[in-house]
């Protein structure tokens, strides 16, 4: 059922389609490199913006140290997107797909809560670490078998929680200013 859900949404949202009796004749891997990278499209794309975001959030926040007045809300209203954005690549069905990592808890490993406005460093470090495993799932050229390497890495929905609780940090800390 997994595997007709995602071949469905591949052929909803890039006309994606395949003759499925190679995967019945086992003359062809399960993933390929094309099916995987049109997985990780659409969150390629949200996880670009988000580092744009991230970015534009990491300003606000050194103009407010340096002493600078800036306007609350629009911290507010970019780290809102950046919790939106987070949740969209969280929710992406093809991707869950792909991603079969074990999800860890990174709020508990972080200490998120005691970081205050110093979780904007976290959180590049976070996003950025979406981005390249996004980005390597997108570029992969040859189906590969999986490292305990990158079994041990945290999944894309650990790290898009994390991103989540990330920005509630910084929104708390920066309403406090």
């Amino acid at each position: 059922m997994q595997w007709q859900g995602f071949l469905f949404n591949l052929r909803m949202f890039y006309g994606f389609s395949m003759d499925r009796t190679r995967f019945l004749r086992n003359s062809e891997p399960l993933l390929t490199p094309r099916l995987a990278s049109l997985a990780a499209r659409r969150p390629l794309t949200a996880s670009a913006e988000l580092m744009v975001l991230v970015d534009e959030l990491s300003s606000l926040l050194a103009e407010t140290r340096s002493g600078k007045a800036v306007d609350g809300k629009a911290i507010d209203a970019t780290a809102e997107q950046i919790r939106r954005l987070a949740k969209q690549i969280r929710s992406d069905e093809a991707l869950s797909f792909v991603d079969r990592r074990n999800d860890i808890d990174m709020a508990k490993a972080g200490n998120f809560e005691q970081l205050g406005l110093d979780a904007i460093e976290r959180l590049r470090e976070v996003a950025l670490d979406l981005n390249s495993q996004l980005k390597t799932l997108s570029e992969q050229s040859q189906t590969s078998t999986v490292s305990v390497d990158y079994l041990s890495r945290p999944s894309f929905d650990s790290l898009t929680k994390g991103i989540d609780k990330l920005s509630r940090v910084i929104q708390k800390s920066a309403r406090r200013l």
